[in-house]
C-alpha cells in the first residue's frame, strides 16, 4: 500500500515537474522569440518605407535649340528666362524644391575672352571632385574656353568671392581680398577644372572658362554656320543669379554633399545630345 501511494506520488511529482517546464518554455518563447521576431518585421518595414521616401520619380528634359537633354526630379521646377534674344537661344533655370539650389542654362553664346573695364582681381578655385560625363562624348574645342579637353565633366568646386582694391581702374590691383566662398557645380571641358586641385582663377570664379562648344544653337543670327556655346551649372554669364557666400571653406564645401546639390550632380551628369 506505501508502495502504490509513493508511485502515486511520484507520477504526480513528475506531471507537475512536465507542467512546470512546459510553461516556463512558453513563458520563454512568447516573451523572446516572437518578439524578437516581431522587431526584425518592423524594423525591415521602416527600411522599405525609407527606401519609398528616397525614391524620386524622374522626368527628361531637352533644349530647344541646342538640344542638350537631361534628367531631373519631378519635384524640381523648370523655368524659361525671358525669349530668344540676340545671340542667346536657351535660357532656363532647374530650381530645386527647397529654393535653395539654381542650376541655369544657356546656350548660343558666342566668344567671351574675359572681363572687361580694367584691372581683375584673381582668387583660388579648389576642385573637389570631378566626373566625366557617361554619355555625352566628346566636344569640338571653341574659342570660349581657354584650354580645353577632349571630354565633359562634371565638377564640384568651392570658388572665391574676391574683391580687389586699386587706385582707379588703369592702375594695377594693389591688393586682392576674399570675402567668402562659394559652393559650385558645373558642366565643362576645362582642363583645370577636370582634376582635384586648387587653381587661380580671374575673379576666383569658374564662370568664363565653364563654356562648351555647342552644335546646334546659333550664336549670331545672320551666321549661319557659327553655333556658339552652351554653359549649364550653378553660375552661368548673363543670367541674373546671387548665390549664397559662406565665411569659411569648410562651411561651403559641406553643402556639396547636401542632398540638394548631389541631385544637382545627378542631373549634370545625365546630359546628352538629343
Amino acid at each position: 500500500m506505501q508502495n502504490q501511494r509513493g508511485s502515486i506520488h511520484a507520477i504526480i511529482i513528475g506531471l507537475l515537474t512536465l507542467g512546470f517546464i512546459g510553461t516556463v518554455g512558453f513563458i520563454f518563447w512568447q516573451n523572446f522569440m516572437v518578439a524578437d521576431g516581431s522587431q526584425n518585421v518592423k524594423q525591415t518595414s521602416i527600411t522599405k518605407d525609407t527606401k519609398k521616401e528616397t525614391t524620386v520619380a524622374k522626368k527628361t528634359y531637352c533644349a530647344t535649340f541646342e538640344k542638350v537633354c537631361f534628367d531631373y526630379p519631378q519635384d524640381w521646377t523648370i523655368e524659361q528666362v525671358g525669349e530668344p534674344s540676340g545671340d542667346v537661344k536657351d535660357a532656363f533655370t532647374i530650381t530645386d524644391p527647397d529654393n535653395v539650389i539654381v542650376l541655369a542654362f544657356q546656350s548660343g553664346i558666342g566668344a567671351h575672352d574675359g572681363f572687361c573695364c580694367g584691372p581683375t582681381p584673381e582668387g583660388p578655385a579648389t576642385v573637389l571632385s570631378a566626373v566625366k560625363v557617361p554619355d555625352f562624348g566628346e566636344v569640338a574645342h571653341g574659342v570660349s574656353n581657354k584650354d580645353p579637353t577632349d571630354n565633359v565633366y562634371v565638377s564640384e568646386v568651392v570658388t572665391t568671392s574676391v574683391k580687389g582694391e586699386y587706385p582707379d581702374p588703369s592702375q594695377p590691383i594693389v591688393n586682392s581680398v576674399i570675402k567668402g566662398y562659394v559652393p559650385q557645380i558645373v558642366l565643362h571641358n576645362a582642363s583645370d577644372l577636370s582634376t582635384p586641385q586648387t587653381v587661380t582663377r580671374t575673379m576666383g570664379s569658374i564662370l568664363m572658362d565653364s563654356h562648351i562648344s555647342g552644335k546646334y544653337a546659333q550664336a549670331y543670327d545672320d551666321d549661319k554656320t557659327d553655333h556658339g556655346s552652351f554653359l549649364f551649372g550653378t553660375v552661368t554669364f548673363g543670367i541674373e543669379s546671387d548665390p549664397k557666400v559662406y565665411d569659411s571653406f569648410d562651411k561651403a564645401k559641406a553643402q556639396l554633399k547636401s542632398p540638394s546639390f548631389q541631385q544637382a550632380k545627378e542631373i549634370l551628369l545625365s546630359a546628352r545630345y538629343k
